[in-house]
């Protein structure tokens, strides 16, 4: 956020009442380009203009101009009328050329022109000099924690700092800076100056010189200047220094890697196209340069390369795995390897003992401490030790899981076997619906039902049937449904229009335009005679010739056929009757009874109901009395801990209870302000 103010003050004169128009006139000059901010500020967020002017007017508080005003006011009375004639002059001389200039580029121009140094000239004085420097500082809500309480700016592109009272705390004379520590811990900045890299504390004063050409960022502990560590490039080469500028490691390598390659307690180095490691506490090469590469974010351990091949280290450096493979990958959680050699697959154990031949085309996961495997263009499973317990024989394992069964495919068609291998059902199928028995089985495009002993017990004639297996499976033949058993008997006709799982195992069925409903056992809990039928947890509500019933499925409990309407909502329900709504609870006892007027109603919550008429939505109380009037479009529907969703036109926004605003959400503009919508004019 730009932000102008005022600095160097520099001249000749001895007339203090120039001196005091001269600081009046250019004050004017600085705020006429803060005025001209504000101006596009404004139009781009009316509320950050606002916070601006009330920062604005806190820092005048310990501005020199706002003293120097104070100063002249109290000193030269003579000359009041006269000053508060000049300044208004100059506002009126500078401020229409901006504020209502129509073209934006003059009026960029302008701004451009003034940047930097302001001159003001009056005979009798000489020539007074100041310069406005034009600020630009980090959003308004950067953390001030992550520089110890500072927040920085830019001046002229040189970068500097201020404190939580916006008192310029060190000087903008840097070219770049980096915080350099842990957020609650920035309390050393890394700053560029001259174009060479050093480290100043957040008083200003100088931790590490100003002579390094790259520095990374600060590791160990910066509160023990000796105990910290900083990776320093001077003269081409790399180092590491502590926080007393002290060497720890001599400028000799061409890269160094830390904390943020997580190799523990080691930092990774290259000298020569080679790669090593540099202990952590003394700097000292802990493992010599010999490496061509090493990878040491690697799922717990340390991949090492010699040559083309690869192999595994512990945090402590120590080889685990030899370097003799072509790949590795580890697996931590199973603390075990694939690997690859001489373009063969196999695995080993986090020692580098083998634990499945290296021998196959394709190793798979680690599953159940068995896996899937790939041997000329065959597929089966081996166990921890190596033995098949599939044979490699298939064509395809899709999905392996590490189950009691498993799906198969051979020359096209579908089987599935046991854990073991022995053969559950046939490779026959097109496809199979699911990964063990029951199961439905495609051939040609019609399916047949396979038991949970994997035996097909009905023919392969059904267009759809379903994968939801209960007591009773609903079956599809030209566009009709009827029902089997787990046996494979088809136990009613084939009637039905369409068939609705409730999650219990029972069905809503339609035929004919009329609904009823079937328990898990094909028992009629309510016959072919309703209009509409739909399930609320496990209510059961009907409409039968515009009037609505329920039923409550576990007690059979159940009320006719007398609503208009009926809603449900968990454990009771709106009811309305003679166009006024109430509400119910489940065994059809009157909570409320029917005495509100509305198009819809919501269930009450902390006391309050949702109700829409004609459109617009609004609460009630259980008197009925209007608490929030009816204006909204859209509401949550409820209140939770005194708070609420509204919406009006495309804005949205969280209400209390006495439907003041409690947090706004813009979209375009600003249409909720001050605890009230307001309109969009």
């Amino acid at each position: 956020m730009p932000l102008a103010l005022v600095k160097n003050i520099t001249g000749a004169g001895n007339y203090e009442e120039c001196l005091i128009l001269n600081f009046i006139h250019i004050k004017m000059m600085a705020f006429i380009m803060r005025v001209h901010e504000l101006i596009d500020l404004s139009v781009e967020s009316p509320g950050k203009a606002r916070f601006e002017m009330m920062r604005i007017r806190r820092m005048g508080e310990n501005n020199f101009l706002y003293k120097i005003r104070l100063y002249a006011i109290s000193k030269l009375d003579k000359n009041r009328g006269f000053l508060y004639f000049f300044v208004i002059f100059l506002f009126f001389l500078f401020l229409p050329n901006l504020i209502f200039a129509q073209d934006n580029n003059k009026r960029d121009d302008y701004y451009s022109r003034h940047k930097g140094t302001l001159t003001s000239e009056f005979p009798e004085c000489g020539k007074r000099v100041l310069t406005v420097q034009i600020l630009n500082t980090y959003p308004d809500d950067y953390p001030y924690d992550w520089y110890g309480g500072l927040k920085p700016f830019t001046a002229y592109g040189k970068w500097g700092f201020y404190d939580t009272a916006w008192n310029e705390a060190i000087p903008p004379i840097y070219d770049k800076i980096i915080e350099t520590a842990y957020p609650i811990e920035f309390t050393l900045i890394q700053a560029k100056l001259k174009n060479k890299w050093g480290i100043i504390d957040i008083k200003g004063t100088t931790v590490i010189p100003f002579i390094y050409d790259t520095l990374s960022y600060i590791y160990g502990n910066i509160t023990n200047p000796g105990l910290g560590r900083v990776f320093a490039k001077a003269n081409g080469k790399w180092g590491l220094i502590n926080l007393m500028d002290e060497t720890i490691s001599p400028f000799k390598y061409d890269s160094i890697a830390g904390a943020g390659d997580n190799c523990g307690n080691f930092y990774k180095f290259s000298l020569g196209g080679k790669f090593g490691f540099l202990s952590v506490e003394t700097g000292l090469e802990a493992f010599p340069p010999i490496f061509d590469a090493l990878w040491c974010s690697y799922n717990g351990r340390i991949k090492v390369m010699l040559g083309k091949k690869v192999g595994l280290m512990d945090r402590n450096l120590k080889i685990l795995i030899p370097i003799k493979y072509d790949e590795i990958v580890y697996d931590m959680d199973l603390q075990n390897a694939k690997v690859k050699l001489n373009g063969k697959w196999g695995r080993v154990d986090a020692g580098g003992a083998e634990i499945i031949p290296i021998k196959y085309d394709e190793v798979d996961k680690w599953v159940n401490k068995k896996v899937k495997v790939k041997l000329n263009g065959k597929y089966g499973v081996v166990d921890s030790k190596g033995k098949e317990l599939i044979p490699i024989i298939y064509d395809d394992i899709p999905e392996y899981s590490g189950g009691l069964f498993t799906k198969v495919k051979i020359k096209g068609k579908f089987g599935m076997v046991d854990s073991m291998g022995q053969e559950i059902i046939p490779p026959i199928y097109d496809y199979l619906s699911g990964s063990h028995p029951p199961i439905a089985g495609e051939i040609n495009g019609k399916w047949a039902y396979i038991n949970k002993n994997g035996k097909q017990v009905t023919p392969v004639r059904y267009d759809r049937l379903s994968f939801e297996w209960n007591a009773i499976i609903p079956v599809e033949i030209n566009n009709k449904w009827a029902f089997i058993n787990s046996r494979g008997k088809e136990v009613s006709a084939f009637i039905y229009d369409d068939v609705k799982m409730h999650n219990e195992g029972s069905y809503i069925v339609k035929a004919n335009g009329k609904y009823g409903f079937f328990d898990s056992t094909n028992n009629t809990i309510i016959p072919l005679i309703y209009d509409n039928i739909h399930l609320c947890q496990d209510l059961l509500i009907f409409n039968k010739k515009g009037r609505w019933g329920f039923m409550l499925l576990k007690s059979k409990i159940s009320v006719k056929p007398k609503y208009q309407e009926a809603m449900c909502f968990g454990t009771e329900l709106a009811v309305q009757i003679n166009g006024m709504w109430g509400f119910i609870d489940k065994m059809g006892k009157i909570i409320i009874r029917p005495k509100y007027k509305y198009d819809e109603i919501r269930p009450f919550r902390e006391g309050l109901a949702a109700v829409k008429k004609k459109g617009k939505w609004g609460y009630i109380n259980k008197d009925g009395k209007i608490i929030i009037p009816l204006r909204y479009d859209e509401t949550t529907g409820y209140f939770s801990d005194g708070q609420t969703g509204v919406r009006i036109g495309n804005m949205w926004g969280v209400i209390g209870k006495n439907g003041k605003i409690i947090v706004q959400i813009d979209n375009d503009s600003d249409p909720i302000q001050d605890g009230e919508f307001q309109d969009d004019e």
